[in-house]
């Protein structure tokens, strides 16, 4: 009997470029987001870098594909500049990795959704497969 390995379907974020003007609100955003792991004032750091390199920070997390492209579809939240959202696995970093053109979506090893093996809808605690 051959082995199988078992892969954890893949989730997703939506990225977007913080408001060089809204600084503030962007930091405030993210400070709720990470609220067990960074405090205000280092996402306010982390605002002002992304900001000074004018690079994309991680705005929504653990989402399905699909809870993603509807996040990303609409307004970025405060301090966030519209159009700039896009939809990257957990595991991948729009700055750095490939495009799936056909599922909108950056990946780091391969596409997710391709390979048939994600999350569709839901966030945080309540996600859903198809």
């Amino acid at each position: 009997m051959e082995p199988m390995f078992l892969d954890d379907p893949a989730l997703f974020s939506v990225w977007a470029t913080p408001d060089p003007n809204s600084k503030l609100a962007a930091a405030k955003h993210l400070a709720e987001l990470y609220k067990n792991y960074l405090s205000l004032a280092q996402c306010y750091q982390e605002v002002s870098k992304a900001v000074k390199l004018d690079r994309r920070m991680q705005v929504f997390c653990t989402l399905g594909w699909k809870t993603a492209l509807e996040l990303a579809s609409t307004a970025p939240p405060s301090g966030f500049l519209a159009g700039t959202s896009v939809v990257a696995e957990e595991t991948g970093d729009p700055h750095i990795n490939s495009f799936c053109s056909k599922h909108q979506s950056y990946f780091w090893r391969s596409c997710g959704v391709c390979d048939e093996n994600y999350i569709s809808y839901g966030s945080g605690d309540l996600l859903f497969r198809e």
